[in-house]
């Protein structure tokens, strides 16, 4: 679909990365989660 406008175009892009910055953070939660102390220190 091709946007109308350049407003319409930043509103798609922003939604876009918004939903990517959401799906960035709920891996980055996910890894948190890992019990570290089973990881070798030398990886942090």
């Amino acid at each position: 679909m091709q946007p109308n406008s350049i407003d319409e175009y930043i509103a798609t892009q922003a939604e876009e990365l918004s939903e990517a910055h959401r799906a960035l953070l709920s891996t980055l939660h996910k890894y948190e989660k890992i019990d570290t102390t089973k990881l070798g220190k030398s990886q942090f």
